[in-house]
């Protein structure tokens, strides 16, 4: 046999590979495309979704005379389906009490008036009471960064991470990005992988995003981290958050478990944060690394082992109601002297 045409035998080879890999996971996320996005009644959606995957290889790979005619008309479809998929926008729905309204921030010298700001009272035995509000802040008072580290199971996915920006007049402004719900009770994360959920920026008071979590039964655990950041770093990273939440309430986006999640949402839409964690550390899309993460790269402090510091930022879990304080601002001192006394 000549080696004259062994080469490009081979090259045709490794194309129809690379071919059938791309045909592959094209139809995956197809299949998660139909069960988690497409806009059909949930029943039909996620039959379809689990269908499609089999059906679609079935039709690439079974051979006889027509495959080529089955594998024009596949990528056809497939063509159609993710040119809507990339392009349409999230559709209108009736979200939950807490994620009904988009935070939008409005700016003026140093200070910033955020509309749909939110104060909402949780209670572990009865229904949330919503508070929108429109609050204006002083950014040439902000001081204090803290990222907050809410484990909620087991393993590293499943951490919640928020940060929290304090002022010199004791005032706290938490912000926490967020998968915009429709239901409590029916929440898949996968669907984060495939434009199941928007992108939903959170802009409130501790007492309304710390007491939602101390809400449940038992309180959630939370961490408290001072970000070492100067205060003109934190104004940074407080002013690139309110822009991101403004252009999401002008053209809302699809939340990306990858791209925008609660933590990597923080990190990419801040130009300070994101400076500091380098694109290659992959740490940085998953949430419980976040603590190791940011003290290898200098934004939470090293000094102390790992063990003593979350023995010191942990929140103790007997704090009364927040909303039995006064203010919000009443609430976040008596936090912050809680975590002076577990220091």
């Amino acid at each position: 046999m000549s080696t004259h045409h062994q080469p490009a035998s081979i090259l045709r080879i490794i194309a129809k590979v690379l071919l059938h890999i791309v045909f592959v996971i094209a139809a995956f996320i197809m299949a998660g495309g139909i069960y988690f996005w497409i806009g059909w009644p949930v029943p039909a959606r996620e039959i379809a979704g689990i269908a499609v995957f089999p059906a679609a290889l079935l039709l690439w790979f079974w051979p006889g005379k027509s495959r080529l005619i089955r594998r024009i008309g596949l990528s056809l479809i497939m063509i159609a389906f993710f040119a809507v998929y990339y392009t349409k926008p999230p559709a209108p729905q009736d979200w939950v009490p807490l994620h009904e309204r988009r935070a939008s921030a409005v700016f003026e010298g140093d200070s910033v008036t955020i509309h749909n700001f939110r104060d909402a009272e949780h209670h572990s035995d009865a229904p949330v009471e919503v508070h929108w509000r429109d609050q204006s802040f002083d950014l040439s008072q902000v001081e204090t960064a803290e990222l907050i580290i809410q484990p909620f199971g087991d393993g590293p996915f499943l951490t919640h991470i928020f940060i929290t920006f304090g002022f010199e007049n004791g005032e706290q402004l938490a912000v926490s990005v967020e998968a915009r719900r429709v239901s409590w009770d029916r929440f898949q994360p996968l669907g984060g992988f495939f434009r199941n959920f928007e992108t939903y920026p959170v802009f409130g008071t501790e007492r309304d995003l710390i007491g939602k979590r101390l809400a449940h039964v038992p309180p959630e655990e939370m961490y408290f981290y001072p970000l070492q950041l100067t205060p003109d770093e934190v104004r940074s990273v407080l002013e690139d958050l309110l822009r991101f939440s403004t252009d999401l309430f002008e053209t809302p986006d699809f939340y990306d478990t990858l791209e925008e999640s609660c933590f990597t949402g923080l990190v990419n839409q801040s130009r300070e944060l994101k400076s500091r964690i380098p694109s290659w550390d992959i740490r940085r899309w998953i949430p419980g690394y976040a603590l190791p993460l940011m003290r290898d790269h200098g934004l939470i402090s090293d000094e102390l082992p790992r063990e003593e510091q979350q023995m010191r930022a942990h929140l103790p879990n007997d704090v009364p109601h927040p909303f039995s304080f006064e203010t919000d601002r009443d609430f976040s001192l008596y936090l912050r002297e809680q975590l002076g006394e577990e220091a």
